[in-house]
């Protein structure tokens, strides 16, 4: 009798049990068409180069699920289908350290959630404006615990990490250079997980990791959002963001505020590689936006400040997101480097064709880079693009983006880029 109770039991069980695909599918194609100045010509050995990829990739796993329970396991993985060999006609942002396809273990965590709050721990994404999931191909994974909890208007999550596993939009950064402060990390850790004080110099300096909280409070048209990263022995960054909104007849229009402070803690770790400098890092940003029917546009303002006592004369270092500064393109964050002024006009529209949604958005981003750490002269770069979003159903949606960049860094004069791509969740 007992044997057949637990049968039962058992069987109970397996029914109770559901198990889903968990797929994040991306199929894509860019052309770079890119002309050098004079340092780019004795660095890269030409005048200019043009070149296509072709990749398919991303992660790819199962959601088991039972009761409030879930236990996610994925994979992430990038496959070359043009298998370039000049290595200057390789996109690296797309491989890994040795501009390689590779496959790694990346999503593994157990989560529990309730109506009001959930915890997950383990291998995981997280996204916020300090610690983003910078993908491309794939995402930045954390190793650490997240919880979150949701009552009326407030809505909070704190994260705690201690190690990381960069997203291969890193590639874009010379290796050990100091660039990599500036979104991407030094440690050229694609799809390997190492200690966050290695991802950020280069060096394990066995901290004790890293803590993220981000809380918002909305009513109405009004938005608050506090955000705060405390990185031991290294810095403290506080972001504060505040947003309304309202109706002008059948106008919709916002405006929003953002300040961002960032200061050194302890040790101060990465100031080693900058004469021992402190960490001063401040900037503001605002933008103003209209929604009319199927309309809308923004106008986006940002700048930061300059203190030559302080690492990177005051950048704000953001080795976990390239996305603090608001103003961005394909092709360009450069936003958040100190002493830069920001702009970018931007208007788009919704349609439908065919019954499917389309979105069309047209912007041009300029950056007004003074003496820094980065140019040692004043430069000002500019991207204009286009970016057409079309959704094919639920899951699967097809983008097509067109960019022209000028003055992109000290090696690059103009870079023109189309990129094309299938992205399917599931």
């Amino acid at each position: 009798m007992r044997i057949f109770l637990l049968i039962i039991y058992i069987s109970s069980l397996i029914i109770a049990i559901e198990i889903k695909p968990k797929l994040d599918l991306v199929l894509r194609y860019n052309t770079n068409d890119e002309k050098y100045t004079n340092i780019g010509q004795m660095l890269k050995g030409v005048e200019k180069v043009k070149f296509d990829a072709s990749v398919v990739g991303g992660d790819f796993g199962v959601d088991i699920s039972y009761d409030n329970f879930n236990f996610v396991i994925q994979g992430s993985s990038v496959v070359d289908l043009k298998n370039e060999d000049d290595p200057l006609k390789i996109d690296t942002t797309y491989f890994d350290n040795d501009q390689k396809e590779f496959s790694y273990l990346s999503n593994l965590y157990i989560s529990y959630q309730n109506k009001l709050s959930s915890i997950r721990v383990g291998r995981q994404q997280y996204n916020n404006n300090l610690v983003n999931k910078n993908k491309k191909i794939i995402s930045n994974q954390y190793q650490g615990i997240y919880f979150d909890y949701t009552k009326d208007n407030y809505k909070t999550n704190v994260f705690y990490f201690t190690k990381i596993a960069s997203s291969t939009v890193a590639n874009v950064v010379p290796f050990n250079h100091h660039y990599g402060a500036i979104g991407y990390g030094m440690g050229y850790n694609v799809g390997n997980f190492t200690d966050i004080s290695k991802h950020i110099t280069n060096v394990d300096h066995n901290t004790k990791g890293a803590i993220v909280f981000d809380g918002e409070y909305s009513h109405q048209g009004t938005k608050i959002n506090v955000q705060n990263l405390y990185v031991d022995n290294f810095f403290n960054t506080f972001y504060l963001e505040a947003k309304n909104s309202y109706k002008v007849k059948q106008t919709k229009v916002s405006a929003r505020v953002s300040v961002i402070f960032q200061k050194d803690i302890g040790e101060n770790h990465f100031a080693k590689k900058y004469n021992n400098k402190k960490i001063n890092g401040k900037m503001y940003q605002g933008s103003l936006n209209f929604d009319y029917h199927n309309l809308f546009g923004s106008y986006t303002y940002s700048k930061t400040f300059t203190d030559k006592d302080a690492v990177l004369d005051g950048t704000i270092i953001s080795p976990f997101s390239n996305k603090l500064g608001w103003i961005k393109g394909p092709q360009t964050a450069h936003a958040f480097v100190a002493n830069t002024i920001s702009r970018q006009y931007l208007i788009g529209t919704s349609l439908t064709i065919y019954k499917l949604p389309i979105v069309i958005v047209i912007a041009s981003n300029k950056y007004n880079i003074k003496d820094n750490f980065i140019n040692h002269t004043d430069i000002l770069t500019k991207e204009d693009f286009i970016h057409t979003k079309l959704y094919l159903s639920k899951n699967l949606n097809f983008v097509l983006q067109y960019s022209q960049g000028k003055n992109l860094d000290l090696q690059v004069t103009k870079n023109t880029n189309t990129r094309a791509f299938f992205s399917y969740t599931y």
